[in-house]
């Protein structure tokens, strides 16, 4: 059964490097490239809607970590 994580147990995911087109390469070779870029966007945005902190290796792009501002306080 999943837990949900404490603060001690948040991870972060380091993405990995995939190069940019090269547009000097061959057709099918810049499909793959494309479609590499393709799938690490999606992979980006599927962590950010889960909630998970991650970082670009290329870029050094990272998803933020969303806090709520009123976690801890009882203004019931």
């Amino acid at each position: 059964m999943a837990t949900t994580p404490t603060p001690s147990q948040f991870k972060i995911v380091y993405l990995p490097l995939v190069d940019a087109v090269d547009t000097g390469a061959p057709r099918e070779w810049q499909l793959m490239q494309q479609t590499e870029i393709n799938l690490l966007y999606r992979v980006k945005r599927a962590l950010d809607r889960a909630g998970v902190e991650w970082i670009d290796t290329r870029t050094g792009e990272t998803g933020p970590v969303k806090t709520d501002n009123a976690e801890g306080c009882d203004n019931a």
